[in-house]
């Protein structure tokens, strides 16, 4: 759900948004328990080189939701535009439940404010 509110020389912006998901791939690599199919494969025959061997499935889960808010206006030779977003994920791979990272941060909101200016 967005609302926009438009003035002259300004705009702002609100959005809220969810999102939920099913039926994620849990990718074999991640070693999940869901993923294992045999946790003794070994690559030589005198059973020196242990590997455990995993596939690809279908099973986890996700959830999302946040808002957006945000500004830009113009003044004069001015432009000034700015953004708060927070957002709460969570999910839930196989038998692990995590909340992910934030774009490299780990916090769950981010503020950003840019300045423009021309002749």
């Amino acid at each position: 759900m967005t609302r926009v509110i438009r003035r002259k020389n300004t705009l702002v912006g609100l959005s809220f948004y969810y999102n939920q998901q099913n039926n994620l791939l849990l990718v074999g690599d991640q070693n999940l328990p869901a993923n294992v199919i045999d946790s003794e494969v070994y690559l030589d025959l005198d059973g020196s080189q242990k590997r455990t061997l995993t596939n690809t499935v279908n099973g986890g889960k996700s959830t999302s939701k946040g808002i957006d808010l945000y500004y830009r206006g113009n003044y004069n030779d001015l432009s000034v535009w700015s953004s708060y977003s927070y957002v709460d994920y969570n999910a839930t791979l196989g038998s692990i439940s995590s909340i992910a990272s934030f774009h490299g941060s780990a916090k769950p909101y981010q503020f950003a404010l840019l300045l423009d200016h021309w002749r």
